[in-house]
């Protein structure tokens, strides 16, 4: 599907008129938060190998790039080399006319009231209206949140933006309210972890502290935010984003925020034996 996605787009492409192509980040969080990135940056790489190119817009309901202000850097060069990229911050999909081919959009932006002299700023407060942009293509990347068993119980967060996901602490992942729960993987409600590399983290620090638990001893194992992201941004070039709740923590002494080949053969000859043989299964 997403190859005939792909083939479409290149076809409108070579029509003669640019097609606009809009691709959606939601404002709750992702399993792999540069999965919108990455097929954009694929896409718009298919293109310019047949030096065509697109009206690119990435509609996001962040307020930047990447959270990381080295990887945002990096990723800000990155959308040089393609044609037109537009990025609209703070704007989250609402809606979309399939018929007519438009899409809808929550944008909140700011207001700048008066003047405080005691403060030395101007007074901002935060507003919201509907934007529509009509698109050729469209790539949804569709909000989520934790198992509905999980919000309509008592371990989740009862308020907060995290407010639903499992109520764990984020060193310990032990619930924070029921001391003989732990949590590993993307239902936590902590600040980082809803990856894969995370959960391989998450495990020793959850058996450690479970078994811990059980023998009445002190809790030693500590998860420090770790979270890698793969941000694919041309066919053959891969950032490996790897940071923690400190910032930048690369497992390789190289620039993580660099595009790299290397790390474009590791996901493609070596991420898929790693993660059936030396990670954890599960069965349905």
């Amino acid at each position: 599907m997403t190859w005939d996605w792909f083939e479409a787009l290149k076809k409108s492409a070579a029509s003669g008129e640019k097609p606009t192509a809009i691709y959606t980040c939601p404002n709750t969080p992702i399993k792999c938060g540069g999965a919108p990135q990455k097929i954009l940056y694929l896409s718009a790489d298919h293109l310019k190998k047949e030096d065509l190119g697109a009206n690119f817009v990435y509609a996001t309901g962040t307020s930047k790039l990447f959270s990381i202000p080295k990887i945002e850097k990096s990723l800000s060069q990155v959308q040089k080399r393609y044609d037109k990229i537009t990025n609209k911050f703070r704007h989250n999909l609402i809606s979309i006319d399939v018929k007519q081919k438009v899409a809808t959009f929550e944008e909140t932006y700011e207001i700048q009231g008066a003047y405080d002299a005691d403060l030395e700023e101007y007074d901002v407060t935060e507003e919201n209206r509907m934007v529509e942009m009509p698109y050729d293509f469209i790539h949804v990347v569709p909000p989520m949140g934790p198992p509905q068993a999980l919000v309509d119980s008592k371990l989740g967060w009862q308020k907060g933006t995290a407010k639903g996901w499992l109520e764990v602490d984020m060193e310990s992942l032990q619930h924070r309210r029921y001391k003989n729960v732990f949590g590993i993987g993307d239902v936590c409600g902590i600040p980082m972890g809803k990856t894969g590399g995370s959960a391989r983290h998450h495990g020793p620090v959850t058996v450690g502290n479970l078994v811990a638990q059980v023998e009445g001893k002190v809790l030693k194992e500590k998860f420090d935010g770790y979270t890698v992201c793969p941000l694919k941004v041309e066919y053959g070039e891969i950032i490996l984003a790897e940071f923690n709740y400190e910032g930048l923590a690369p497992s390789f002494p190289f620039a993580v925020e660099k595009p790299r080949f290397i790390w474009w053969v590791f996901d493609l000859y070596m991420l898929k034996p790693m993660y059936w043989h030396l990670m954890l299964r599960g069965w349905m």
